[in-house]
């Protein structure tokens, strides 16, 4: 059963006096989802962050979240659940961990909808994101599982999407076997989010715990609990990934890709993203050969990386003559 609180995020903080761009944009810490949004065009992200627009989620886009929920609610209910602090935020997370993790052990063969975060490669950045499907293979291997819907046809994306789903899928599993494998301690997590460890949990967190089978009443407690969880429940490390692709106008599914974990191109993209939040390098948008992705920005028009580098191929072009 899964928990959801009814201001997921509400209380975080943020510090002002950072100055770097993971704390400007993204409050210190990052999604799975920023990671492939700045994969995609690093200058369009960082636009979203910066330029007032009005979010709009159109027909494909609501179908596919449809698509995902069904998918979620085949496996688990789920239960809301009022908060009071960040920490009984993450306290719902926490338990719907706990809940994934205890079923994998004890015997469920599929969990959806997994809340995940790490420390990628100890590189000193937190990543939080949300596992679609995790479950157990014929072998009693466990296998990561992404939904990628398609509005139009029954047809695989391009190379560079591809590419992105194959990002997604590998932060996963890396983030999944550093758990598994007490990577992550509970001092880095507290440095990371910011949270305090002796805070008493809210009644109704409580009241939920005490259901589910778990007595404690501080945070701390309960991120001992779930570290320990992970690292003690004989769970194996990720073995394989996918990525399967559904027609939306179906709902079912045409296609499954299989991605091999490189961990070498794992971290050398990392290092490239990570550089950037860091403040280590300028924003970068898209080289030539991937213009084509301009066309569906919604910042094309006033896109300096575009004009700065149309102005470049317009002089190349004219020392040519």
């Amino acid at each position: 059963m899964a928990t959801k609180s009814n201001d997921e995020d509400k209380h975080t903080s943020v510090d002002g006096k950072q100055t770097i761009p993971l704390w400007t944009y993204r409050r210190g810490r990052l999604s799975v989802t920023d990671i492939t949004s700045q994969s995609w065009c690093e200058q369009q992200l960082v636009y979203s962050y910066t330029i007032p627009t009005i979010p709009v989620e159109n027909e494909a886009m609501s179908k596919g979240s449809s698509m995902h929920l069904a998918r979620e609610l085949e496996v688990h209910d789920i239960v809301p659940v009022n908060i009071t602090s960040k920490e009984d935020s993450w306290a719902i997370k926490f338990l719907n961990m706990l809940d994934g993790i205890k079923g994998l052990a004890n015997g469920r063969t599929c969990i959806r909808e997994l809340p995940i975060f790490g420390e990628l490669f100890g590189k000193g950045i937190f990543v939080v994101g949300v596992i679609d499907e995790i479950r157990y293979n014929d072998k009693g291997e466990l296998v990561v599982s992404e939904l990628k819907s398609r509005a139009k046809s029954r047809t695989l994306p391009g190379k560079a999407q591809r590419r992105n789903h194959a990002l997604q899928v590998m932060i996963y599993k890396e983030l999944f076997d550093e758990l598994v494998l007490g990577h992550l301690t509970k001092e880095r997590f507290i440095h990371h989010v910011g949270v305090d460890e002796t805070k008493q949990l809210g009644d109704e967190v409580v009241l939920h715990m005490k259901k589910s089978g778990i007595s404690c009443v501080s945070f701390g407690e309960l991120l001992d609990i779930v570290l320990l969880q992970f690292q003690f429940s004989d769970l194996p490390c990720v073995h394989s990934l996918v990525v399967e692709y559904c027609f939306q106008g179906d709902c079912q599914s045409f296609a499954t890709e299989k991605v091999a974990f490189d961990s070498d191109w794992l971290i050398n993209r990392l290092d490239h993203h990570f550089s950037f939040w860091r403040g280590d390098r300028e924003v970068q948008g898209v080289e030539i050969e991937e213009a084509w992705k301009c066309h569906s920005c919604d910042f094309t028009e006033i896109c300096e990386w575009k004009k700065q580098k149309e102005a470049e191929c317009m002089a190349r072009n004219m020392a040519g003559h």
